[in-house]
């Protein structure tokens, strides 16, 4: 939590230091499961916003391993730049869009529990695709966004924390992401 609250507070910071219009939004449902995305969308002109994400991963995470869940630690990071082209807003960057991204992301589950073997791996790649979603702004300058986006995920690794472990974990090289995002709009005019 004190990870979320200092992101949080470095992107108000940041935000209130523009005077341009900014957006910043948080993922409220991922927050609550320890896994936050925090971004800042700067609007360049009506049409257009580019928006920077930064997504954290924390906590544990719960396998079913035999008959007992085991409870595992897991770690995590994305960067995503998007491009977004706003069709017909009102005020200003808001409505329907459609847009690229790009980013690198990092996950890892770590296995703690003292034995001998070690089922923990780290999962890396560099993400491109297409999004597109709708995004609302009241006269009050709070935001609800949600969207989605596919797209490839290149130079996949995965590799397993322990050499002994034979596992073969498959990697589709595709990227899927969900927005549902809460915010506030800076330097409204």
């Amino acid at each position: 939590m004190k990870k979320l609250n200092l992101l949080f507070a470095f992107a108000m910071l940041f935000s209130v230091s523009l005077s341009a219009q900014v957006d910043v939004k948080i993922n409220p449902i991922g927050a609550l499961f320890n896994s936050p995305d925090v971004s800042a969308e700067y609007n360049i002109n009506e049409d257009i916003g580019v928006e920077l994400t930064v997504g954290l991963e924390y906590g544990n995470v719960g396998l079913i391993s035999g008959i007992e869940e085991v409870e595992y630690k897991k770690s995590g990071y994305k960067v995503r730049l998007s491009g977004k082209y706003y069709f017909g807003p009102e005020d200003g960057c808001d409505k329907f869009y459609a847009g690229l991204y790009l980013g690198p992301r990092s996950f890892s589950v770590n296995d703690d529990d003292g034995d001998a073997f070690d089922v923990g791996y780290k999962q890396s790649a560099f993400t491109a695709g297409l999004l597109g979603g709708f995004k609302w702004v009241s006269s009050r300058n709070i935001i609800f966004e949600i969207g989605i986006g596919a797209g490839r995920a290149f130079n996949e690794k995965i590799v397993l924390n322990d050499d002994t472990n034979t596992v073969t974990i498959p990697t589709l090289g595709l990227d899927f992401i969900g927005t549902l995002a809460v915010g506030y709009r800076f330097g409204a005019k």
